[in-house]
């Protein structure tokens, strides 16, 4: 198996994490007979444009994971420290909010160990 790294997002990592994050939720859901394209780009558009992200990034309760090989990145998660939905109880709760791998990395296990990464 190849090897991949995991480490969080900065700043500068923002146009890149947009691309991947506009990549990989098209892919997850193009095909899904539920949802039109046009109400899943719309959705892109608004979700993972660059200001959109960037923000997110500086967020002190949010951190992004990227998981990289040697080609570049696989895939990606979105965590947010100190949640308030009301389904997650705990003195110091955390949401995984977005976990994502390119459609190449799907089926070899690899989504498994980004979440592992999450905790």
């Amino acid at each position: 198996m190849e090897e991949i790294s995991f480490r969080y997002a900065i700043v500068k990592d923002a146009e890149m994490l947009s691309s991947l994050a506009s990549e990989t939720f098209w892919d997850t859901y193009r095909n899904d007979a539920r949802l039109k394209h046009k109400h899943i780009k719309n959705y892109i558009k608004r979700a993972f444009n660059l200001k959109k992200i960037k923000s997110e990034i500086t967020e002190q309760n949010t951190i992004f994971i990227i998981g990289e090989n040697k080609e570049g990145q696989i895939g990606y998660s979105k965590l947010l420290l100190k949640s308030s939905e009301n389904s997650i109880m705990g003195n110091n709760p955390m949401e995984i909010s977005r976990i994502y791998l390119r459609k190449d990395f799907w089926g070899k296990k690899l989504g498994a160990t980004l979440l592992q990464k999450c905790f």
